[in-house]
């Protein structure tokens, strides 16, 4: 969200990135609106949201999303994947004889 703050010039374009934002953060239940909200936004700020290119087709990323709903974003964003990194690890279970994270 820190990425597009200068971006983004009325509080209702800050909500709208806000529910994006939330859906891309794991809130499933954001997805719909957050779809339909990705429409008000500049499609500049939507590239900076999803790590796209300029060379990525946006309409057709948008499409993607909208058409399968199990379809993640970072199985989409092959320009700029998101990278993660393991900072902690917490708890772990050890039933069944395994070890499984």
């Amino acid at each position: 969200m820190s990425k597009i703050l200068d971006e983004l010039d009325s509080p209702e374009s800050l909500k709208d990135a806000g529910v994006v934002c939330a859906w891309m953060s794991g809130l499933a239940h954001f997805r719909t609106p957050a779809l339909l909200k990705l429409e008000f936004l500049p499609p500049q700020t939507v590239r900076v949201l999803f790590g796209l290119s300029d060379s990525y087709n946006l309409e057709t990323y948008l499409e993607k999303l909208k058409l399968d709903r199990w379809q993640s974003v970072s199985r989409l964003s092959q320009d700029n994947p998101p990278t993660y990194t393991m900072e902690t690890r917490i708890g772990q279970c050890l039933l069944l004889g395994g070890e499984f994270p």
